[in-house]
């Protein structure tokens, strides 16, 4: 497992004062994994969203729910690139925020141990891949299921693809510029368009790399947009392995509690990240 593993990077990650700061309340990797009834967290798993049908693909697809943003606290900042995104995260829709606090532990548990966090995560797609082929199937791995980390820096993505039977690769969304990432064959993004200056170039980028980018719209918006030529549907899955071009995401309910004060809400259409119907059909233009 170690032979998938970037150690420079992870090194790079451990020697940080925010790791340490970590480590030092939490003295071992299982101090964090292990729940107060003694079993250990699992760190992949499946979501409704991951549960929609991959139309002519006989796969399966897993997931990895970190703590988005700064909400694992102690310093750490798992998406530095997020815009008005925070108040209105995938994190406060569905189950999702019933499981905040493992996504905490998860998080710091990465920040601060990450070889072994590695090591469970691998060994879990391991597994995971293995059931996939004896049904018959091949899986796919969405590791920022609600975070945006660069873990092509963590992992050899194309080692892992081409060794471990039944995975076909892995898939992300992100609002990094594609010149912050590496995208490979085994290793599929799709840039997050939002209301922050540069984000219409930097889908640009990415569309004319191959790679889709995608647009939050409202529900009545997006009923009407998903009926034009060249977008396509993002909640009809959301496998984007083989999309390009303008993927169009709907709004999602939010789940709002006094825990997450000024969490779990939009900002008005076309000023945060769920853009208006004349703002999308604009960004058409965009492709390349």
């Amino acid at each position: 497992m170690s032979d998938y593993i970037i150690h420079t990077e992870t090194d790079r990650l451990k020697a940080t004062i925010v790791s340490t700061r970590v480590r030092l309340r939490y003295p071992s990797y299982l101090s964090l994994m292990v729940t107060e009834k003694g079993s250990k967290l699992k760190l992949i798993g499946s979501s409704t969203k991951f549960e929609m049908k991959i139309a002519g693909l006989k796969s399966t697809v897993a997931g990895l729910y970190l703590a988005p943003h700064t909400l694992a606290g102690m310093g750490i900042n798992m998406c530095p690139m997020a815009g008005a995104c925070v108040k209105s995260c995938l994190t406060y829709s569905g189950r999702l925020p019933l499981q905040h606090k493992y996504q905490v532990l998860k998080t710091r548990a990465f920040i601060a141990y990450p070889v072994e966090f590695l090591e469970q995560l691998i060994m879990e797609i391991k597994l995971k891949a293995f059931e996939a082929h004896l049904e018959g199937y091949t899986l796919f791995v969405r590791l920022d299921g609600t975070s945006d980390n660069r873990w092509e820096r963590y992992l050899d993505f194309d080692k892992m693809t081409e060794e471990i039977q039944g995975l076909g690769g892995f898939y992300d969304y992100t609002k990094f510029p594609l010149s912050a990432r590496r995208p490979s064959d085994s290793y599929h993004l799709t840039y997050s368009v939002d209301e922050q200056r540069g984000s219409e170039l930097r889908a640009r980028e990415y569309d004319e790399a191959g790679y889709p980018f995608a647009v939050v719209a409202t529900k009545e918006d997006y009923k009407m947009l998903i009926k034009q030529e060249g977008i396509t549907d993002g909640d009809e899955s959301d496998f984007r392995w083989r999309d390009t071009g303008l993927v169009v995401l709907k709004a999602k309910n939010l789940f709002k509690s006094k825990e997450h004060k000024g969490k779990g809400k939009y900002k008005r259409d076309g000023k945060g990240l769920v853009r208006t119907a004349k703002q999308i059909l604009k960004m058409l233009r965009v492709q390349a």
